[in-house]
Parts: structure tokens; sequence; C-alpha cells
């Protein structure tokens, strides 16, 4: 825990008054910057994460020069000053891991804020987000406290043209699961957006423009903890999806496995599964092909995962299976699909593993890495365990960060 001396900051920090740069970060002694600290008119960046801050006195309101605050995980700061739009030339807010109960009013006049990490809607007075103009990238929780789609809209997301990165939080219990899916449909980003996130959100189906073909730049999108959600949006028409994470911890996840979600854009490079129960993964008709280079299955309950539907992405390098309790991989073909190979499947912390499918493991694999499968080692023994015979073929083996053999 680092430690700054009361002599430091009330004696010697304010002998340099034409400071551009000062970070005081994890020092968790300050609770407060000292008054004397008020003449620092040409500061520039300001970073004071980590400490213990309480509050912020209103004198940082006359720093009109600073372009940088970074605020991020000060465990005690609840509350921004109320003049901070008087800041007029801030360009990056960090306020990630604060617990902050609102923003404070003004908001909008903050016209070259570029970078705003987490925007809290309160459910008292304070900015609303439709103040914010010219954001690269935004946090949005709160989201609980947005009563009705009508007050969404007023956000006009699908205006904010300079946004890339966006996440949409709830962080409450959801009552009207109506409501919260007019909330989410009247939040709509504008076209350019390429990050995506949804968390906590609690309606049962998404709305039809997250597979709107209007996002035509989206690369990544996260789901989680979408606990009433039943089905996933058609997807396929997204050209610049690479990357898809979903963890919706509900009772049967068939529905969404990818089979069910029309296709997969065929730009989608990683897919990921967590938390889910009864997945299955199987060949359908219109898919293959594609870029997918990465599948990952995470603390799911139960997953049949059919090796013709592996096989049907010949740029699959990884497949990773992580704290599962139960994996199936069911009619290996004899031969793999045409122009695959160069693919890794990794299991790990999976206790419960006692055998290899019957069938051997897929011909195209050319490495397998398993970590905490104490019931499966002894049976993987160079040349003399029962399921060598299954692994033989595949030249790289790696048993609990050990090679075999």
């Amino acid at each position: 825990m680092g430690l700054l001396s009361n002599r430091f900051l009330e004696d010697t920090l304010p002998q340099f008054m034409s400071l551009r740069v000062l970070s005081l970060s994890y020092y968790h002694n300050i609770v407060k910057l000292p008054n004397s600290c008020s003449g620092f008119k040409q500061l520039r960046f300001l970073n004071l994460s980590s400490t213990g801050i309480k509050e912020l006195s209103e004198s940082i309101c006359s720093f009109y020069n600073l372009q940088t605050l970074l605020l991020s995980n000060c465990r005690e700061l609840e509350e921004l000053p109320a003049n901070l739009g008087k800041l007029i030339n801030l360009c990056c807010l960090d306020i990630s891991g604060t617990p902050l109960k609102k923003m404070p009013p003004q908001m909008g006049r903050l016209i070259n804020l570029q970078v705003l990490t987490a925007f809290v809607i309160g459910k008292g007075s304070g900015s609303t987000i439709k103040e914010l103009g010219k954001l690269s990238m935004l946090i949005l929780s709160g989201l609980e406290n947005v009563s009705s789609g009508r007050d969404a809209s007023m956000a006009n997301m699908k205006g904010k043209e300079h946004l890339d990165e966006l996440t949409l939080e709830w962080n409450g219990s959801i009552n009207d699961s109506q409501a919260v899916r007019d909330v989410l449909g009247n939040l709509q980003p504008h076209s350019s957006i390429k990050h995506l996130k949804i968390i906590g959100y609690g309606g049962t189906t998404f709305p039809d423009w997250l597979g709107n073909s209007l996002l035509s730049h989206l690369e990544s999108l996260s789901l989680s903890n979408c606990e009433n959600c039943f089905s996933l949006p058609a997807l396929g028409q997204l050209q610049s999806f690479q990357s898809l994470e979903i963890e919706l911890r509900v009772h049967d996840c068939g529905s969404l496995s990818p089979s069910h979600v029309s296709r997969l854009p065929a730009s989608l490079k990683s897919l990921e599964y967590k938390g889910c129960c009864n997945l299955e993964l199987e060949s359908s008709s219109g898919e293959g092909g594609g870029a997918l280079e990465r599948l990952r299955l995470e603390n799911c309950d139960s997953a049949i995962v059919k090796v013709e539907w592996l096989a049907s992405f010949p740029m699959l390098k990884y497949v990773e299976i992580y704290k599962c309790k139960s994996v199936e991989m069911i009619s290996v073909p004899a031969a793999p699909a045409p122009g695959i190979g160069n693919q890794k499947l990794s299991i790990y912390d999976y206790p419960r593993l006692q055998s290899l499918p019957e069938e051997g493991l897929p011909t195209f694999l050319t490495a397998l890495v398993l970590t905490n499968c104490p019931l499966l080692e002894p049976r993987l023994e160079w040349d003399k365990g029962q399921d060598w015979p299954k692994v033989a073929h595949i030249p790289c083996i790696v048993v609990d960060w050990q090679p075999i053999p």
C-alpha cells in the first residue's frame, strides 16, 4: 500500500504550479486533494486512480486545460463535483470501478469528451445520456433505473456516430421483461459501432436491430448474465463480425446453438459459450466454411459437440473446454474435411472425465492439452494406457504441463 506524506501534499507539491502532468495513483492515504492544489491551472493530465479519495473539491473544476482525468477504482468516491461540466477541454474521463451513484449535471458541456468509461444512470437528478456527443467509448450502467423505452429513446444512441465501443449494463433485479426489452430496443447504436457488450439484460428475446445488417461494422458481441433469454438474434448478416461471447445462465441453451442462430457470420473468428446448460453444437444446412478459428466452452453443465460441425470450419485451430461438467464429442468422421488441419484441443479442470470416445479423437488434431483430468491421465500413458491408441496419431500431447512421451 503506497503512502504519501501530508507534508509533500501541503508544502512541496504547491511549489510546482506549472505542472502539466500529475499522477498520485495507488497512494491509498490520499482522501482529498489539498486546497493548495487549486492553482494547477496548466494541468493537462491528472491521475487519482486507486487512491482513497472520498471527494473531489469544486476547485478541480477550475482546471480549464485538463484533458485527461483518471479516477478508476476509487472505492470511496461516490460523487463527482457538480460543476465538472466546466472542464470543456476534457477528452478522457475514466471512472471504471468507481461506485458513483449518478453523474453530475451539464455533462453535455464536455464537448471534447471522447472516452467515458462509465455513465451511471441515477434515480434522482443529474445528467442524461442524451447530453453526450462525440464519445468513442461508453459504458452505460444503471439501466434498471430506466423505466420505459420512451425514456431510453431520449438517449439518441443512433445519433452517436463517433461511438466505437458500447456496454449496456443492468445491475438490479428485473420485474418486467417486456419493459426491459423496450428499453434495449430503443438503445440501438449508430451503424458505426464496432464492439458491443450487453450485461444483465432481463428480456426473454433480443430486439431485431441486434442482428440487423445495418450494423455492418460490428466486430464483436458479448452477452452475459442474460438469465431470462431463450433465443439469440440472427447474426449471419453481420459482415464484419469476428467475435461472439455468450454467457447465458439459463436452464436450457439448446435453442442457443449455432444451428438456431440462423447461420454463423462468415467473418466470425471466435465463439465462446459460458455457463450454458444442455448445449448442442451440431451441423445444419447452410453452415460451414467461414473464418472460425477458436471455440471455447466454459462452465457448461453439459455439451454435445458433433465433430462434423467442427470439421465444417476449415480455419478452426483451437477448441478449449474449461470447467465443464459433461462434454460429449460424437460422430467422428473417418477423414477430415478438405483443408482442415493444425487443430488444437484443450480440456481444463474436468476431474470427472474418465475416458475418451470409443471412436478416438479426430484425425485432424495436431495437439491435445489436458489439465486436471486425474481419471484420464493414467489411461494416456505412452504405449500402455487404455486410451493411448485413440491419441497415438496426435503429434503433440501435453498432460498437466508435461509432454507425452
